[in-house]
């Protein structure tokens, strides 16, 4: 098959304008992001906007997403903190997504920090070094179920998506059985909040989610195990522990981090090399796994910006002024296009060198699960790639339909064939 670039990864050519205000949750930005992302870059980094029905600022330089994400003194993640209210405020939402919005993505220090201290502990080198065995043999095993089925196969569900699920669900200490009601709860946020499918998930995936894991985190209190729940439940930081609503909060966290976003990082490094044929081949003569996952992380992350932030004071950025109390979304994926930091960045090449990218943002945000992601995507692309150097796609790129939700790059289906 010839590789034909698609429309979503074409630069802005000279007459490209997009719609503005801009809408980041409309079909138009997402099928063009890229495109819009290099408008704006030029044109309006920092530009009024909205996502659905939040609206604020959307930033896209590198300098001003980083200034931003490490800025403590003048951005917080609390809204009502930076409306000057009292507790911890935000939207309104339903009761069973608190626990998405009250997890530590959404909290300063020094909350944030008492959170992360005791999780840290679960993402330590230490502990990653324990996992990698069990995640080579995984991908040994899929591998071997993906060629006896033969044919046409979506990459994602034979592979990419068992990977993180099945670790993400061991270290919690989940059976196989009960994995999929974490799915069920959790994967309609990669779908968007929107339809059926969210009243589903208010109504039942939800709530069901969140009686499993209480019986889950009773049932741990009376029988430990060595797993992060168990370890979570007993972890101890100079005398605090975390109550059962942030138990429950911190594994909705880390499962859809957990499974989701390490599932799209395996599923568009993939894709970015069946697309480059030789970026491929130089990964497979040489040794640029790390540098392959890094540039997919860069070029073609799944996520393309942060969550809200919100800002303390009036703030100046790129010579405009964002006023007190405004929501404030830095861009990463346009971050990480920015011609005056990155060289070429329109390219993908997987011996990018320096390459400080924003995949996994910066600051006290930066992703917690960043190195077990890291690990998991190289150990499967190693394992597909010398299995089948010669993996092709079963249909043109521009026949790859992209998840409609705002500010991700997630794919429904990847099909591919063994050669």
């Amino acid at each position: 098959m010839t590789i034909v670039r698609p429309a979503f990864l074409t630069p802005a050519g000279k007459g490209f304008r997009p719609r503005l205000p801009i809408n980041v949750a409309s079909r138009d930005f997402i099928e063009n992001c890229y495109q819009n992302f290099d408008w704006l870059l030029e044109h309006e980094p920092v530009t009024r906007g909205r996502m659905s029905v939040m609206r604020g600022y959307f930033i896209s330089r590198y300098d001003d997403c980083m200034t931003i994400l490490r800025d403590t003194d003048r951005v917080t993640r609390i809204r009502a903190k930076a409306k000057g209210k009292a507790g911890k405020g935000g939207y309104l939402v339903p009761g069973p997504l608190k626990h998405l919005v009250s997890s530590m993505i959404n909290t300063d220090d020094p909350e944030h920090r008492r959170l992360r201290n005791l999780v840290h502990r679960a993402f330590t080198p230490r502990a990653l070094k324990k996992l990698e065995g069990r995640i080579e043999a995984l991908t040994v095993d899929l591998l071997d179920s993906a060629e006896k089925q033969g044919g046409v196969i979506d990459l994602i569900q034979a592979y990419s998506l068992p990977i993180p699920a099945t670790v993400i669900s061991e270290m919690m200490g989940v059976s196989d059985d009960d994995m999929p009601i974490f799915v069920k709860g959790v994967s309609f946020v990669s779908r968007g909040f929107n339809g059926l499918s969210l009243l589903r998930a208010l109504l039942w995936d939800l709530p069901r989610l969140d009686r499993f894991v209480r019986r889950l985190i009773a049932a741990k209190r009376e029988a430990p195990g060595e797993d992060i729940l168990s370890s979570l439940i007993t972890a101890e930081v100079d005398g605090d522990r975390l109550t059962e609503d942030e138990l429950v909060a911190m594994v909705f966290l880390l499962t859809l981090a957990g499974y989701e976003t390490t599932m799209y990082l395996i599923t568009n490094a993939v894709l970015m090399l069946l697309m480059h044929p030789e970026q491929r081949e130089l990964m497979l003569s040489g040794d640029h796994i790390e540098g392959t996952v890094e540039e997919t992380l860069r070029f073609h992350g799944s996520v393309q910006a942060t969550e809200a932030q919100y800002a303390m004071e009036d703030i100046e950025l790129s010579g405009v002024v964002i006023p007190r109390g405004s929501t404030i979304f830095p861009l990463l994926g346009a971050a990480n296009r920015d011609p005056r930091v990155f060289e070429r960045p329109q390219i993908f090449d997987i011996t990018r060198s320096p390459n400080k990218h924003l995949g996994f943002s910066q600051g006290i945000h930066h992703c917690i699960g960043a190195a077990l992601a890291r690990m998991e995507t190289r150990i499967a692309l190693r394992h597909l790639f010398e299995r089948a150097p010669n993996l092709e796609l079963a249909v043109d790129p521009g026949q790859l339909k992209v998840q409609p939700t705002a500010l991700m790059r997630r794919y429904e289906s990847l099909p591919v064939r063994f050669r």
